[in-house]
């Protein structure tokens, strides 16, 4: 054995323990390095979770917005209909009474005995208001009532045309029955039956 190698063995006490220490450190050093790595990933996949997360809740947050929105705007417009456009069955009497009779001197006719008719339409929570007639007139003019009920500023629809007149006739005057009716949000009952009873005051029509 050469006297290096002597020299190593005699110093072995003082450098093996030296190099096993940084055998040990490196070998820490190591471990952490790779639980840090380790750590990093981890963090950062739940931050992108967390971050989708916030972007769906935002999506969902918009949404919201426009639903309750939309569900405001619709709640207006029910309003508007119920109070401005449907309203009650008193204060849109007399205006309705008046269109109809309107349409028919327009038009140049003299309907007949007028009947009222009113029920509750509860699935809509309205009552049903109609009026019945009938005309005997050419069809140029039926056509022309017809016309200015539609174009009525009244919520007026024609519900029934009912033709009552020879086959075969050779005359150009018919002989119509016609039905009209409404819609109001609410009615008074004294006037509902008053109406059902066909007591409405007033006279026979419009």
């Amino acid at each position: 054995m050469t006297a290096r190698g002597i020299a190593w063995r005699r110093m072995a006490p003082i450098w093996v323990p030296a190099v096993l220490f940084f055998l040990g450190n490196l070998a820490v050093l190591g471990w952490l390095s790779g639980s840090t790595v380790g750590r990093e990933a981890q963090v950062r996949a739940e931050v992108d979770r967390l971050e989708d997360e916030v972007r769906r809740l935002e999506r969902l947050q918009r949404q919201a917005r426009k639903e309750r929105e939309a569900v405001e705007a619709l709640h207006r417009d029910m309003t508007v209909l119920y109070d401005d456009v449907l309203g009650s069955l008193e204060e849109r009497l007399t205006p309705i009474l008046r269109e109809v009779g309107e349409a028919a001197r327009v038009a140049g006719l003299r309907p007949e005995r007028f009947s009222y008719s009113a029920k509750e339409v509860k699935k809509l929570n309205l009552f049903e208001f109609s009026i019945t007639f009938s005309v005997e007139a050419r069809y140029t003019a039926v056509v022309k009532l017809l016309q200015r009920l539609r174009n009525s500023p009244e919520f007026l629809i024609v519900d029934r045309l009912s033709l009552a007149g020879e086959e075969g006739s050779t005359t150009d005057t018919i002989r119509l029955g016609i039905r009209v009716k409404t819609y109001v949000a609410e009615a008074d009952e004294a006037l509902l039956e008053a109406l059902r009873a066909g007591s409405l005051a007033g006279g026979e029509g419009p």
